[in-house]
């Protein structure tokens, strides 16, 4: 009983480190999920429909080693060299796995279509597809961002564990290698569990959790239709499909990226400028409300610490706010210590509320600044919510025309904004440029 708590409890400490953070939105993956069943259809057409055209091609294409067999093994290598190109870049768990272990896996499918020693007598290859759901089950529970000596580490062990299990179950033959068919039904429950432990704990790896059930179910779909052409197009096609996924992965992690500020993990300044010009993809409704928020005295903490204690402490307030501003609330880094929050579809007494909440939330952080030294910061927050044909620039302005007075006022207190005049004042545009650049992958 005492190992099975154990594991639980290290199920949840690894669900708490890949909770959703601003740099892992939350993103199952659902587009590389639908690719597998959308080009399942293509050979299950075939098989129901045409199955003499699908065993002409099979026995002329995809046995013994022809054409696709060199495709194939050279679609490992790329596969293998995609996941060795990436890891300086994103150096993410989750898909050294991937590039490794299917490598592996994937060779061992190469010897059995060359009839190699070992498989030639093997009616079926049901501890093969063990062998892939297990791997995509140990896939989807890894956390995937660890540091890159661990990560390497990692996955020299996982790798060595492997390849010593497959030798072993070599040199013992048919007596392990070749299960029953009544042993497939564990397939089942274990693309089940594969689907379940990614949605759980692969929801914030940007694609991976939907391209590992994806990958499962397309495995599932080659077992029940085991020692036929579909079988053979499902294990040929894998390398191609897999860095698909891969790159899906780089291009999504490239997108988000480049929205979120470096030091503060909230959008920068440059994503404020596309929702206050509309550029981004945010509905922001008929009534909305804008606050505007700026850290009392900070440059106190620039002056005694230094700056990089003071992108620390900017860094830990920043997510406090964007903590209690979420779901409603947007967090944009603005300009300095001074942050903007855009409340879509929200009506004033909300975003006061919202607002209200952050200030006393900031107020209760002690954040270490030195060796056995806290400090406590307070802020200001001016809030305003647009009025009938007015843009969001504008509702932005009286937001900080309110946080300027509540600076005024005493600073550490929250502020509504007054109503604009009969003849809004013309406001310049922002320069829409961003204080933050992009850094890289990794």
């Amino acid at each position: 009983m005492k190992p099975f708590l154990l594991f639980v409890f290290w199920l949840l400490n690894i669900k708490k480190r890949t909770s959703r953070t601003p740099f892992h939105p939350d993103i199952w993956g659902f587009l590389p999920f639908l690719i597998f069943p959308l080009i399942l259809t293509i050979p299950w057409y075939y098989q129901m429909v045409q199955p003499e055209k699908l065993s002409f091609f099979q026995a002329n294409y995809l046995l013994g080693i022809g054409p696709l067999f060199f495709y194939y093994v050279f679609g490992l290598m790329i596969m293998l060299f995609i996941t060795i190109i990436s890891f300086p870049h994103v150096p993410n768990l989750k898909i050294s796995f991937l590039g490794y272990l299917f490598m592996i896996s994937g060779m061992l499918y190469a010897f059995r279509l060359a009839n190699a020693p070992y498989f030639k007598n093997f009616g079926h290859i049901t501890p093969m597809y063990f062998l892939v759901m297990f791997n995509l089950l140990l896939i989807s529970i890894v956390p995937g961002f660890l540091r890159r000596e661990t990560n390497r580490l990692i996955c020299a062990i996982a790798i060595s564990m492997e390849l010593g299990l497959v030798m072993l179950l070599l040199e013992k033959g048919s007596v392990i290698f070749n299960f029953t068919l009544l042993h497939g039904v564990w397939i089942f429950p274990l693309c089940t569990a594969i689907i379940i432990t990614s949605w759980f704990f692969s929801r914030n790896d940007y694609g991976l959790g939907g391209g590992i059930s994806g990958l499962a179910c397309y495995y599932t779909f080659g077992h029940i239709f085991m020692n036929t052409a579909i079988e053979n197009i499902i294990w040929l096609s894998t390398p191609l499909l897999l860095s698909i996924i891969i790159l899906y992965n780089w291009l999504t992690r490239l997108s988000y990226r480049v929205s979120y500020d470096p030091v503060l993990n909230i959008y920068t300044r440059g994503f404020c400028n596309n929702i206050i010009h509309g550029h981004a993809n945010i509905n922001m409704g008929s009534k909305f409300s804008v606050a505007m928020l700026d850290i009392d005295h900070f440059k106190r903490i620039n002056d005694t610490y230094g700056h990089e204690m003071g992108d620390r402490v900017l860094h830990n307030i920043a997510q406090v706010v964007r903590g209690y501003a979420m779901p409603r609330g947007i967090t944009c880094r603005y300009g300095g210590e001074e942050l903007a929050i855009f409340f879509p579809h929200t009506k004033l007494y909300k975003a006061v509320a919202i607002s209200e909440r952050i200030h006393k939330a900031v107020g209760k952080v002690t954040i270490p600044v030195a060796k056995n030294k806290k400090e406590t910061l307070t802020i200001s927050i001016g809030v305003a919510t647009n009025y009938k044909g007015e843009s969001i620039l504008q509702t932005l302005k009286r937001a900080d025309d309110a946080l300027y007075r509540a600076k005024e006022g005493g600073r550490n207190q929250v502020k509504k904004a007054e109503p604009p005049s009969t003849e809004p004042e013309q406001i310049q545009p922002i320069d829409n440029q961003s204080n933050a650049s992009p850094d890289s992958l990794a």
